[in-house]
């Protein structure tokens, strides 16, 4: 383990250049992504593997109507039509 004197002072530390509550938009945007984006491709890859809307639901706090979007959106083999 490093001596006390070894270690720099905490006030030597150099800060983020991202304001607080801000973050998450200056870490993704020389990404070219957004927060919310991010959060949509998640919920897309879980409805992949799962296609199980009530665990989009709990996992992800969407609405039914979202979490089946999401299913459909993954699995369009699943959507069902009615005869007309």
């Amino acid at each position: 383990m490093a001596s006390a004197s070894a270690r720099r002072p905490a006030s030597s530390w150099k800060t983020s250049t991202c304001q607080p509550g801000r973050w998450p938009s200056g870490v993704f945007r020389p990404l070219g992504l957004s927060p919310s984006k991010l959060r949509q491709d998640r919920i897309l890859d879980e409805a992949r593997h799962t296609a199980d809307p009530v665990h989009l639901i709990r996992v992800f706090g969407i609405s039914a109507t979202t979490a089946m979007k999401y299913v459909y959106a993954a699995h369009p083999e699943r959507r069902s039509t009615l005869p007309r």
